[in-house]
């Protein structure tokens, strides 16, 4: 059941990724993109962005269950927050994105021992 969960949320970001490098748009995902962060970001940042979220993505789906997927979700946890405190993205979006990464980070590092 969790290497599922593992496995949506991976394919979630390889949407997100695409819809950031405007090779799709789903109107289920594309304007809340563009609500993420609290300043503009230039295009080049976006790109970097969008491939980071391909890669994780593309791990996420390939390796359910391993150490490698949850430092993934460390490092966006880590990542959010410190963005959240920069003041880049909205403390409520950072923290619960944070806390959502924390969980399934734990989840896969429990699972794959």
């Amino acid at each position: 059941m969790f290497g599922y969960v593992v496995f949506l949320d991976g394919v979630y970001d390889v949407l997100c990724a695409l819809c950031m490098l405007n090779v799709l748009w789903l109107p289920v995902i594309s304007p809340r993109l563009a609500s993420v962060f609290c300043r503009p970001v230039d295009p080049m940042t976006m790109r970097c962005l969008a491939y980071w979220t391909l890669t994780n993505g593309l791990v996420r789906c390939s390796v359910r269950r391993d150490n490698l997927v949850g430092y993934t979700y460390a490092i966006e946890a880590m990542s959010c927050i410190v963005e959240g405190y920069a003041g880049n993205i909205s403390m409520g979006q950072a923290a619960f994105v944070m806390c959502v990464s924390c969980v399934l980070c734990y989840g896969s590092w429990s699972k794959s021992r």
